[in-house]
């Protein structure tokens, strides 16, 4: 190989690796929303992916916690493995809602018992109450009474 060859070699080489470069730097920027589409879409494997090249759990960096997405869209497996990898269970949104309280809302007994085995707490409040009042409000019956056994509340009458 020439000079003019190894030369030429040398700037494809430096200019491969300065795409390289800035598209780490972009994907690092990028990681956080991945890591929030993932949970909301249930893709455990990207997700521990993600998990394992250091993005963190517990970060609301793309504008959500992956938690509460999680919960959002019904992806218990998703929610379970953001807990286990360290996501605070009663993070807040921007309005003030926990991830308990959107699973309160939408009636999801499954997710609730995930977060209360996390340590959720039941006394955590925004504008319209903690999670058994939004349970109540919503209808969602079967969710107010396992947060009354938890918290020892007064029954809820059954909706009509």
């Amino acid at each position: 190989m020439d000079r003019r060859s190894k030369l030429t070699l040398a700037k494809v080489v430096i200019a491969l690796l300065l795409v390289l470069v800035l598209a780490s730097l972009s994907a690092k920027r990028q990681a956080p929303k991945l890591l929030l589409h993932a949970a909301s879409r249930g893709s455990i494997p990207m997700m521990r992916v993600l998990v394992r090249l250091g993005v963190d759990p517990a970060s609301n960096a793309a504008g959500a916690y992956p938690l509460y997405a999680a919960v959002s869209h019904g992806q218990h497996a998703a929610a379970k493995l953001l807990l286990e990898a360290g996501s605070p269970v009663d993070s807040l949104e921007p309005d003030g809602a926990t991830p308990l309280m959107r699973a309160a809302a939408l009636g999801d007994t499954r997710a609730v018992e995930l977060l209360l085995a996390h340590g959720a707490s039941t006394q955590a409040r925004m504008g319209c109450g903690n999670a058994l009042d939004i349970a109540r409000a919503n209808r969602q019956d079967s969710v107010a009474r396992l947060l009354e056994q938890v918290i020892g509340a007064r029954p809820t009458a059954p909706s009509r």
